[in-house]
């Protein structure tokens, strides 16, 4: 799973590093030394074909692999933030879990650590869920995104997630704002519109004006149960959305053509012949169920014809900028 930060110029190299580069594994987190190291539990990191003696995990939104929590408490964490006033994260996520567990939370190093906020997915609502913490370990009642493009979320599909959060001057004046876009499937092809929650003073406590984020926990964080969680494509700034990536752009060139889709098929055939090299570097599960067939061939197809039919510039599908 490729991890990008532009925290810090220290690890300026890993905003532009090629997926090809980065081996499957945990070693890219940990930086900034979070509290209990780079990964908690024993989360995997690989893709749909072996690439070590881990199992192939299948799934993964972009690049070589993902990460995959089969059990809660089962995460990677960034420590390279510290205490800032404003942060500004984007990962994906494909939650394979039963009731509500958290995927991503933001943490306060101090005596007592607390969550500042933190995002759930509850799968017997079908609902991503964003909580402002009070200071203190607590939470008031969440915003809740039920639906994006007009489709219900669902368990087993690959959703964006980024969020911007504001440290205040109070004790309560801090904001979040996230935007949601995901398992757009065949029928969204030049046109998606993503879904956004706000959390601000008045309608949810957002921690306390002397603590910033300082860490970052990402995986199957905490609660519920079931089979897995997978999460890639995690990236933070201090400030400039970052956006979602380029759906069906499966050569990762930055824009999508018919030859996207003669990738995707090759990409079939290497997942069945175990050929890792075969994997491509971009997005090929243009329909975002957590698979990639032939299928998602056509979807490329279907959205480069939409594309140029409306006089669009092959933009894969509009990726979505806050």
């Amino acid at each position: 799973m490729i991890r990008k930060s532009q925290l810090f110029l220290a690890v300026a190299a890993l905003v532009g590093m090629n997926a090809a580069m980065a081996a499957c594994n945990t070693t890219q987190w940990g930086q900034g030394s979070p509290p209990g190291g780079a990964a908690v539990g024993a989360p995997i990191a690989d893709g749909p074909v072996n690439s070590d003696a881990n199992p192939a995990i299948t799934s993964r939104y972009s690049g070589k692999c993902a990460l995959r929590a089969n059990a809660t408490g089962n995460y990677v964490q960034d420590g390279l933030p510290l205490a800032e006033g404003s942060y500004i994260s984007r990962f994906y996520v494909l939650p394979n879990n039963t009731g509500e567990s958290v995927v991503f939370q933001a943490m306060a190093d101090v005596a007592t650590d607390y969550p500042i906020f933190k995002i759930a997915f509850d799968q017997g609502s079908n609902s991503f869920k964003f909580y402002g913490g009070n200071g203190s370990g607590g939470f008031g009642s969440p915003v809740s995104i039920t639906t994006v493009n007009g489709v219900a979320i669902a368990a087993n599909r690959w959703y964006m997630v980024e969020t911007t959060y504001t440290r205040g001057s109070g004790t309560s004046a801090g904001t979040l704002s996230a935007t949601v876009i995901g398992n757009r499937g065949n029928g969204s092809l030049t046109g998606t519109t993503p879904s956004t929650a706000n959390l601000a003073a008045g309608s949810m406590v957002l921690a306390n004006a002397a603590d910033g984020v300082d860490y970052v926990q990402l995986g199957w964080v905490s609660g519920g149960a079931g089979t897995s969680v997978v999460v890639d494509g995690f990236e933070s700034r201090r400030s400039t959305a970052i956006g979602s990536l380029k759906r069906g752009d499966a050569n990762n060139s930055g824009t999508c053509t018919s030859g996207d889709a003669t990738q995707a098929l090759q990409e079939v055939n290497a997942i069945t012949g175990n050929n890792e090299t075969g994997l491509k570097l971009g997005q090929t599960d243009c329909n975002e169920n957590g698979s990639v067939t032939s299928g998602d061939s056509t979807c490329i197809l279907n959205m480069v014809n939409a594309d140029t039919a409306s006089g669009g510039t092959r933009v894969c599908g509009m990726p979505i900028t806050p």
